[in-house]
């Protein structure tokens, strides 16, 4: 299942420019929350879930980060959809047409919890394509590469103070697969963010990746990996 979506991602590289826009809690909050804002996060929404195609890279980076914010934002919930979507691959093979549709509510259903997971928009962008539905096709190809660009530029990742910051744990494990790496191990190295260990590539010297978590438990500290011990996430031991 890993090397299929592996394999899915790497036919729609992403598209991230150079700038870095570290998330700034202050200026997000101002923004999200002010009714006279064009980031008023309730708006941005709105446009986003009726497939707004006019939105810029402004407006996605107040909606990922500022949706940390919002009352339906639960990072540690269970999706149960997603297991649904891991059934119609359990042959093994390409689905069909009714299987592709499923896989489209499933999806759906699934964005539910979290909007922004890009797994599941490139199941969106994988389906309606094999459906022949260009334009939903390109509408959530678009989403996608918005939200991977908005996590790849909040940090270098290349050191502790200069992390990629992300709302859920799966956003990580996403963008890096959709740069072809090869996650090996996790590791907790400082209260809010992880080290991500990848395996080695001859083109590509990184080793790995630093992300900022810190979100995901900003309503649950006492749920965070400096308070457990022994504490995992999708097997991969935090130590």
């Amino acid at each position: 299942m890993k090397k299929f979506f592996l394999t899915l991602l790497l036919f729609l590289p992403i598209v991230c420019s150079a700038q870095l826009r570290v998330p700034d809690e202050e200026d997000i909050t101002a923004k999200v929350f002010d009714k006279n804002s064009p980031y008023h996060l309730p708006d941005l929404l709105q446009r986003y879930y009726r497939n707004d195609t006019t939105l810029t890279a402004d407006d996605y980076f107040y909606l990922y980060y500022g949706y940390a914010y919002a009352p339906t934002y639960k990072p540690m919930k269970a999706i149960d959809a997603n297991d649904k979507i891991l059934a119609v691959f359990s042959g093994g093979q390409e689905p069909d047409a009714e299987g592709m549709e499923r896989l489209i509510d499933y999806a759906m259903e699934a964005l539910d919890d979290d909007p922004f997971s890009p797994q599941n928009l490139n199941y969106l962008v994988y389906a309606y394509g094999a459906l022949g539905d260009t334009i939903n096709e390109r509408i959530y190809y678009d989403k996608m590469q918005a939200i991977l660009s908005v996590i790849d530029n909040s940090g270098t990742g290349k050191n502790v103070n200069s992390p990629k910051h992300i709302l859920w744990f799966s956003h990580a494990t996403d963008l890096l697969t959709s740069k072809g790496a090869e996650i090996t191990d996790r590791q907790v190295v400082r209260r809010d963010v992880e080290y991500v260990y990848l395996k080695e590539r001859d083109e590509d010297k990184q080793r790995g990746y630093y992300f900022n978590f810190g979100r995901i438990y900003r309503d649950a500290p006492e749920q965070s990996p400096e308070r457990k011990r022994n504490w995992e996430f999708n097997n991969f031991k935090m130590k």
